[in-house]
């Protein structure tokens, strides 16, 4: 039997943390009012969800997520 490849890494990623406690910093400031987001979990398993005023304004979050999905293809393109 060959050696398993994870297509994810099981670290703890340290990018993510920082990013998620400046996004909690500035939500408490009153400075992010909503979030749409996918979270990726160990085991390549994912979580969608949408929050705050992104529920009152769901043609703007579809553009803001229009957005995050054009600079993944170009990532994928570069």
């Amino acid at each position: 039997m060959g050696e398993v490849i994870y297509l994810v890494s099981a670290k703890i990623s340290h990018d993510t943390i920082s990013t998620l406690v400046s996004l909690l910093q500035e939500a408490r400031a009153g400075q992010i009012i909503g979030l749409a987001f996918v979270a990726l979990h160990q085991g390549s398993e994912y979580s969608v969800d949408i929050a705050g005023e992104v529920r009152q304004a769901p043609t703007h979050a579809r553009g803001m997520v229009a957005v995050l999905d054009d600079q993944l293809s170009k990532m994928i393109s570069d």
